[in-house]
């Protein structure tokens, strides 16, 4: 990894219910290791500072051997998706280049993000990758200049972040250039149901490729 690359700070987005999944998808293990410690191991690399937004910290204890322990900060706008947990967060870190994570996403790729944070300019609000044409909002880059912008969007009972991006000087990344260090996609795969993760865990599996 480039050591100049680096966030102002990174925020994980802790705060679904995981009601399909049945269970907290924090503790989902991948490689015996919770998805949430691999994520957070992952943006240390890239922040000093880690928030964790969710809806429960009774759910959420520092997870055990992640040091600095990560801040965990409650969603201060409940029931309003991930957008209010991005607005969270970006609202405890203060100014600057924050990485956006969601806790779900086991193959979390460094390569990816440190294209997003080359990406980071003076004039943009937000660096967003797209997979097939559509945006993935919740593995991205958002400026502290964007929001004012998303706070009037939630108080006009806007909870789109894809609707969102739209109002921003969003710079988009697509396959062309994250595709060579992240071929197989695996970096935006989420778990919302136990058959995602299973299918998830079968693609990586070394057997998989036999």
């Amino acid at each position: 990894m480039t050591d100049n690359l680096q966030a102002d700070g990174a925020i994980l987005l802790a705060g679904g219910k995981s009601q399909r999944m049945g269970e907290d998808k924090t503790r989902l293990l991948v490689d015996g290791q919770s998805i949430l410690v691999r994520t957070i191991t992952k943006l240390q690399g890239f922040a000093d500072r880690i928030i964790i937004v969710a809806d429960d910290i009774s759910r959420i204890s520092n997870p055990v051997g992640v040091t600095p322990e990560p801040e965990i900060v409650i969603d201060r706008f409940p029931d309003t998706g991930p957008l209010g947990g991005i607005i969270t967060g970006m609202q405890a870190l203060g100014d600057g280049s924050h990485l956006v994570v969601a806790c779900d996403m086991p193959g979390l790729n460094i390569g990816v993000l440190e294209l997003l944070l080359q990406r980071v300019s003076a004039n943009f609000d937000a660096v967003v990758p797209t997979t097939g044409g559509n945006a993935e909002p919740l593995c991205a880059v958002y400026n502290s200049t964007c929001l004012p912008l998303l706070l009037d969007y939630l108080a006009s009972g806007g909870r789109s972040v894809h609707k969102a991006l739209s109002k921003l000087n969003t710079v988009y990344i697509d396959e062309s250039t994250w595709g060579p260090v992240d071929p197989t996609g695996n970096c935006f795969t989420n778990l919302n149901k136990p058959e995602d993760l299973a299918q998830y865990l079968a693609r990586i599996s070394p057997s998989s490729s036999n």
